[in-house]
């Protein structure tokens, strides 16, 4: 997993993490926007971008479930604020 911090012009700071899954089988990332840095609190009010299509979720700063194919790889931004 590799993550940098960035401003965007409109939306302010995020985190963007990009994930590869270098094994043979599929596999799960556990994703903890708070661990991560991304969130202050499992409370946090939270936006997940995906970063090749442009989807996005709204979430919580709970841990993130992530399902990633045998070699596959996601890129995503973390928005997260507390209110």
């Amino acid at each position: 997993m590799y993550q940098v911090q960035g401003i965007d012009p409109e939306d302010g700071p995020y985190l963007a993490t990009i994930v590869v899954n270098w094994g043979d089988e599929a596999a799960t990332l556990t994703y903890d926007p708070v661990l991560a840095g991304a969130a202050f609190s499992q409370y946090d009010n939270c936006v997940y971008t995906d970063l090749w299509t442009g989807e996005k979720k709204a979430g919580n700063g709970t841990i993130q479930n992530i399902p990633l194919e045998a070699h596959g790889h996601t890129a995503f931004k973390s928005k997260c604020l507390p209110w």
